[in-house]
């Protein structure tokens, strides 16, 4: 409710209770998984998920209320925000990396096959809570540096200062992350199963806090941040070719190359390197394009309307697009 005052407006006493606030939320936090992870077999993904990205928004928050920048050194930074945000992130992965065995009662004898299907449950939530909570803490990046702009805010090194970029090895991080993750599940369960919507919903977090990209010389992380996504996409296709079962309906992921397309448009200024990038995601995509005659691509997995895709291509080259 406090951010309903313009940061600048915002007593420091006020804006300290919100730091402090999300410290808490923090401290809350590490004590409850502490908890959890000694005394109970079982986890509950709703609460999970929602403890996790309670404490991004607390703090998200908070480096919304700090904004305009202060002093990196200052408590009450933004950058102090951020930087627990990014924190929260290495708790959960972190918690995802422990063996499947710290989540089984010891004193059980468990069947093998139980615990093979407990481990494979555990992976599933593990996916699941990890996209929902890395989505969030992109969100919150990108409205921080949303509220930079709007509120002119630049640094004197570096204007067009974007908290996004400045923490875009992270960010990669945890996209590669998840990938990784995504696999595991995907090999262990039937390939036509996978639900591709939960992947391109974070694809689509990434791709918008890229487009905050205000200097020109940053554009070759996004470029090969939108190169990254596409070679997931491609994987997942691959692994859905070479199953035997075939899914009756396809996803439509037209959107998400129209993004790549749009934010390609944006970032790269030269014209030749842009039109050499823009051919690259039309050549990337056509592997999902339906064939003449109304037939379907072999391609069980995804599909893209090329009509659309080239209708995005073209504004993004002319430039007519609107910013995210």
């Amino acid at each position: 409710k406090e951010l309903e005052t313009p940061a600048e407006d915002i007593p420091h006493d006020d804006l300290s209770s919100i730091f402090s606030a999300a410290q808490n939320c923090s401290d809350s936090l590490g004590e409850i998984i502490g908890k959890i992870e000694r005394h109970t077999n079982t986890r509950d993904v709703n609460s999970y998920t929602t403890m996790f990205t309670n404490v991004i928004q607390a703090w998200g928050a908070a480096s919304i209320s700090a904004v305009p920048l202060s002093s990196e050194s200052d408590p009450l930074a933004p950058s102090r925000g951020v930087n627990q945000i990014l924190k929260t992130i290495h708790l959960l992965e972190s918690i995802a990396a422990l063996p499947d065995r710290t989540f089984f009662d010891d004193d059980v004898n468990e069947l093998q096959s139980i615990e093979i299907e407990q481990s494979r449950e555990h992976k599933a939530f593990l996916f699941e809570c990890l996209g929902e909570v890395f989505a969030e803490a992109l969100e919150q990046l990108r409205q921080i540096d949303t509220s930079v702009r709007e509120k002119k805010v630049s640094d004197e090194t570096r204007p067009g200062k974007s908290f996004f970029l400045e923490n875009v090895f992270e960010v990669e991080k945890m996209l590669r992350y998840y990938e990784s993750q995504s696999r595991i599940v995907l090999t262990q369960d039937d390939p036509t199963s996978f639900d591709i919507g939960r992947c391109c919903e974070l694809y689509k977090k990434v791709l918008r806090g890229c487009m905050g990209v205000t200097c020109s010389h940053d554009y070759g992380h996004v470029v090969r941040i939108s190169s990254s996504i596409m070679d997931f996409v491609s994987w997942r296709n691959d692994q859905f070719l070479t199953s035997e079962a075939k899914r009756a309906q396809t996803n439509d992921i037209t959107d998400l190359y129209c993004d790549i397309a749009c934010l390609v448009g944006k970032v790269v200024l030269n014209h030749h390197e842009k039109q050499m990038a823009l051919t690259e995601v039309f050549n990337r995509a056509s592997q999902f394009f339906n064939q003449s005659h109304g037939e379907k691509t072999s391609s069980a997995f995804a599909t893209v309307d090329k009509a659309a895709l080239i209708g995005a291509i073209r504004l993004a080259v002319e430039g007519s697009f609107d910013d995210a």
